[in-house]
């Protein structure tokens, strides 16, 4: 196999062009990944380890095994187009949303924009380390760039790191839940919405390439139709739909609500839509995109509803990955 490259110092993102929001913005995202990078490299014994930002200019996040070390990065566009966009969406000032959530408005200890911002940090964590327990000490490299060379195995290993880094941000979800003043059985699923929209956010901007270029945001128009076994990552709609369809078996076996995956398809897509449409203005394209994308779900549902099988049954059938589970006790 190919020697995977080591850090290179002209990849590192350097901050001394940044004002002071901005390097206190990095420097919170810096500190929640080492933080949890510190905590989970000591509990499954993977060192050396390394995190660092990139200077990738669309949204990305990888791991990496290469010459006994193990790496996670993510880009530099990832905290602008998250926790920066977060902090300006509006979402209770849309009148639909603002009632669908006014009794979370109300919580005096809740903050939405914060919120988002860490289920999307906390999924993207736990994806990107459980890609670095898949590796079993063997040389890989796992990007969200998806690449048209297809590899069953690397779709395993993805539909497993998505059911590890959902089952993360559901277990972050109750614990904002416990803290509330009024914790009612709508309030705990309006909060499991909103962090499958912070998620379902956090895939388009991988999917779409989404770019912030000199503080111009554009998107990569590409290719999006429906595939089952064409390119390195399963795409995006059945991974969300794996996602989605484990979500609702979650949350009626451990927390006793009953949401239907209608439900958990509509709601968090009214938030995806309003980022992107906040992002881009109402007149882009990429909200109609997104439209079509998410109209995808019921005229593929079937097939994705297989593939999904087919995955969830390769990776038990597969040796690596069905003794993480069977040691985590997760899928």
């Amino acid at each position: 196999m190919e020697k995977i490259k080591v850090i290179d110092q002209n990849d590192l993102f350097q901050f001394d062009h940044l004002t002071d929001g901005e390097i206190s913005l990095y420097e919170s995202f810096y500190s929640f990944f080492y933080k949890l990078l510190d905590e989970y490299s000591d509990k499954h014994q993977l060192k050396p380890i390394h995190f660092y930002i990139d200077n990738y200019r669309f949204c990305s996040a990888s791991a990496t095994f290469s010459k006994g070390n193990y790496f996670m990065k993510i880009s530099c566009a990832y905290p602008k187009m998250i926790s920066d966009k977060f902090n300006r969406l509006s979402i209770f000032e849309k009148p639909r949303l603002s009632s669908k959530y006014n009794s979370l408005i109300e919580q005096k200890n809740f903050n939405v924009n914060k919120f988002l911002t860490t289920c999307s940090m906390t999924f993207t964590f736990h994806h990107e380390f459980r890609h670095l327990i898949q590796s079993d000490e063997k040389e890989f490299e796992f990007s969200e760039n998806t690449s048209n060379k297809f590899d069953f195995n690397r779709h395993l290993h993805e539909f497993d790191a998505d059911r590890i880094g959902s089952r993360m941000v559901m277990d972050y979800v109750f614990d904002v839940y416990e803290k509330l003043e009024n914790k009612t059985k709508r309030n705990l699923e309006d909060l499991f919405f909103l962090a499958l929209g912070s998620i379902s956010i956090t895939f388009l901007l991988h999917y779409f390439k989404v770019m912030n270029q000199n503080g111009q945001i554009t998107f990569t128009e590409i290719d999006d139709n429906f595939y089952l076994e064409e390119k390195t990552h399963p795409h995006t709609i059945i991974r969300l739909a794996n996602i989605i369809e484990f979500y609702s078996d979650n949350v009626q076996e451990n927390y006793g609500l009953n949401i239907t995956f209608v439900d958990f398809l509509k709601y968090p897509f009214e938030i995806a839509n309003l980022y992107f449409s906040e992002l881009f203005g109402q007149n882009s394209k990429l909200p109609n995109a997104i439209y079509q994308y998410f109209e995808q779900f019921d005229k593929n549902l079937d097939d994705i509803n297989e593939y999904n099988k087919k995955l969830y049954d390769g990776v038990m059938e597969h040796k690596t990955l069905s003794k993480i589970i069977a040691k985590n006790n997760v899928l």
